[in-house]
């Protein structure tokens, strides 16, 4: 529980763990459309493996949602190998939304997808999910997959029969907040408003980590914190809390902001007032390591 509550309160500063950036002026409806007519190109490939793999990059990861991280190129191919031959493998995907940086050289796609593969007896079994995808454009002007994030909506073998009070209390609060996608909503929409609060860029370093990192990196980084922190199949590669807090000297009233508009985005969400305490009940542990004296003591 030390390593969820440790994770899951980054969410309440958007500067944990990410890279720097030096923003730039760039078309950012043009990004939007290139990486959504890049992934629409991806998902035409069809049973063409090398062509598939040809769309990442070579430092890229896959994050499976029931099997092991594979990096690079070289481990996606294995992996994606042996999904293409299971017995009536298929595969098809489509993005319903895409964002960009204000650098202009990072975004990332969200959308839905649907696989096929043979059951034990013999029939189509067909799983439906969702994915985030990360693209990097690169110094040829392409954009390639950096990073691909698939969930499925349901488990492969979902029990029919009614789940007993003791089942239920057994579930993640992942699954209890429904997965990737209404995570990644959430996430979204908290960082639409805690990015542009006056209140809290008061805070000189806080406003100064607004110009570090741009809003779409923060949703792809934050959604893999939350949905890692909460059981999800993700994993969070950013930055420890303590060393990413260290000078941000956030104070008491500026938690409470935070955490005032972190209630707001899930009863816009009507998130389960269980599932919501549950969260907040998480963050408020971290208060501690989190909130100093306005002077950094």
């Amino acid at each position: 529980m030390e390593t969820k509550y440790f994770l899951i309160a980054t969410l309440l500063i958007l500067s944990v763990g990410c890279e720097e950036f030096t923003p730039g002026t760039v078309d950012v409806d043009a990004g939007r459309a290139a990486i959504l007519a890049a992934d629409q190109a991806w998902s035409e490939t069809g049973g063409d493996l090398e062509a598939f793999i040809s769309f990442f990059a070579e430092d890229a990861r896959f994050l499976p949602p029931d099997g092991p991280q594979a990096n690079g190129r070289d481990e996606i191919r294995q992996s994606f190998s042996a999904l293409a031959a299971l017995p009536g493998f298929s595969l098809s995907w489509s993005a319903n939304f895409s964002d960009v940086s204000s650098s202009g050289d990072l975004g990332y796609s969200v959308g839905t997808f649907e696989m096929t593969v043979d059951g034990p007896d013999g029939r189509p079994a067909t799983r439906t999910g969702t994915y985030t995808t990360v693209w990097k454009k690169q110094n040829d002007g392409q954009w390639k997959v950096v990073s691909d994030i698939p969930n499925f909506d349901s488990p492969a073998a979902q029990a029919t029969v009614a789940q007993d009070s003791t089942e239920e209390q057994q579930e993640s609060l992942y699954d209890r907040l429904g997965g990737l996608a209404p995570i990644s909503v959430v996430v979204s929409d908290f960082i639409a408003v805690v990015v542009p609060d006056p209140f809290l860029n008061e805070n000189p370093a806080v406003d100064a980590s607004r110009t570090r990192v741009p809003a779409p990196y923060l949703t792809y980084q934050v959604t893999a914190l939350v949905c890692q922190a909460t059981g999800g199949p993700c994993q969070y590669g950013g930055r420890g809390m303590l060393e990413s807090h260290a000078e941000l000297y956030i104070t008491e009233e500026e938690w409470d902001r935070m955490v005032v508009l972190f209630r707001g985005v899930l009863a816009k969400h009507s998130v389960p007032e269980k599932e919501a305490q549950e969260l907040l009940d998480i963050i408020d542990s971290t208060k501690a390591d989190i909130v100093v004296a306005a002077s950094g003591e």
